[in-house]
């Protein structure tokens, strides 16, 4: 986080944003924004929005990682994969469940393999 901040100009004084100027701009102490970038803890999700919002070059991936969360690794895929994966991701739940019955239904026109399917995408966590 640290080095997304002073990556980022800000554009009240043309210089990196400081500790004490991030902190004003999302309600809290600067020595708030120094245990976030110290890993001493971690913004809740609502400071975290706010950040990568003020911070680009702090995307929220990386955000979440540097918070110590797991995603899946997406190196592997295509960049036309990326980004239906990323649209896909920022469905409601309700159109990720129909859409993915959808694709199921596309890729697998016999019944028995597609409730094999989604019996098994209803067993995981």
């Amino acid at each position: 986080m640290r080095r997304a901040r002073l990556a980022t100009e800000d554009p009240l004084t043309g210089g990196s944003y400081s500790q004490l100027r991030l902190g004003e701009l999302l309600g809290v102490s600067d020595a708030i924004i120094s245990r976030w970038e110290n890993d001493r803890g971690a913004p809740s999700r609502d400071y975290l929005n706010a950040l990568v919002a003020l911070l680009p070059t702090l995307g929220m991936p990386e955000a979440l990682r540097a918070l110590g969360y797991h995603l899946p690794d997406t190196a592997g895929l295509l960049t036309d994969e990326r980004e239906l994966l990323a649209e896909y991701r920022a469905l409601p739940a309700p159109d990720q469940r129909v859409l993915a019955h959808r694709l199921i239904r596309a890729l697998h026109p016999n019944p028995q393999a597609r409730s094999q399917l989604r019996s098994r995408r209803r067993s995981e966590p």
